[in-house]
């Protein structure tokens, strides 16, 4: 009987474990189970994304870092030639002032009659005076000199590189502000008022026609060296016109040293002292 009623009990258990074992469900068929499994792989994910996302922007700074250090380097010299560049150019101004003075004392202690400089410089403007036919009162700025005797002397220099003027200018002599002041006869028209308009209502002067078509002329003579075919020269309606007139025996000596024909056309387009050479077949 004992053993009979503990087989009983013996199943009465198995039967218990089994009914209890079919109430719990399954984890793995659980739906929380399974979203918190979800979340876990998302983070996880998440993690990993970030961690690619860090690595990159690591790799991005030292890149940076490096391009960075480049262009530093790269700055550093440049700097570093500018100044070499900049020094070597102080130094030649140095080089240069230092004989410009040199040559200033040398001449203030033995005399501007025997200096080349300063009778150069009066030969000088004496010839620019002529060339330019500058007339009236004119004001030249020699360098500074003190002593009474080196004065005398510089406008003795300025006296004698005039004398050859037909014009017969008369030189006055130093003004308070130290600048030689000297007169000349009115006699025809002066460089300005051959290269340039009348003021009229403008502010300053401005170029002739003729001006712009003979520095038209040196640009073709410039820019056709080694040229194969025609050009055209294209300008304003008067300058053109200055080229078929004034200018034409200068329009044909281009075209001779050139060997090439050149074409004028107008061009209404341009402004008054614009010019443009292109090549003939250019439409």
């Amino acid at each position: 009987i004992a053993d009979g009623w503990r087989g009983i009990t013996d199943a009465a258990d198995a039967a218990g474990e089994s009914q209890r074992a079919a109430m719990i469900p399954n984890p793995e068929e659980d739906p929380a189970t399974i979203a918190a499994q979800k979340a876990a792989d998302r983070r996880s994910q998440i993690l990993r994304e970030e961690q690619a996302v860090a690595e990159q922007i690591f790799a991005e700074q030292e890149r940076l870092s490096v391009l960075t250090q480049e262009a530093h380097d790269a700055a550093q010299a440049e700097r570093e030639a500018t100044l070499e560049e900049l020094q070597a150019k102080a130094t030649m101004t140095a080089d240069a002032m230092t004989s410009a003075f040199q040559t200033f004392f040398e001449a203030t202690a033995s005399g501007f009659k025997d200096s080349e400089g300063v009778w150069g410089a009066a030969a000088e403007a004496a010839r620019q005076i002529r060339l330019r036919n500058i007339s009236g009162l004119i004001v030249v700025d020699f360098v500074p000199v003190r002593d009474p005797g080196h004065k005398a002397e510089v406008l003795g220099a300025l006296r004698a590189a005039v004398a050859g003027d037909p014009l017969g200018p008369q030189v006055i002599g130093y003004t308070a502000m130290g600048l030689v002041e000297m007169t000349r006869r009115r006699h025809g028209p002066s460089l300005q008022e051959i290269l340039c308009l009348a003021f009229e209502d403008r502010a300053g002067p401005s170029k002739s026609p003729l001006t712009v078509a003979l520095a038209a002329l040196r640009g073709v003579l410039r820019e056709g060296q080694g040229a194969s075919v025609p050009l055209t020269l294209r300008a304003p309606p008067a300058v053109i016109e200055a080229l078929r007139g004034p200018a034409k025996a200068a329009l044909k000596e281009a075209e001779q040293r050139l060997g090439l024909a050149i074409t004028a056309v107008a061009d209404q387009t341009f402004a008054a002292e614009g010019w443009e050479i292109v090549p003939a077949k250019d439409p």
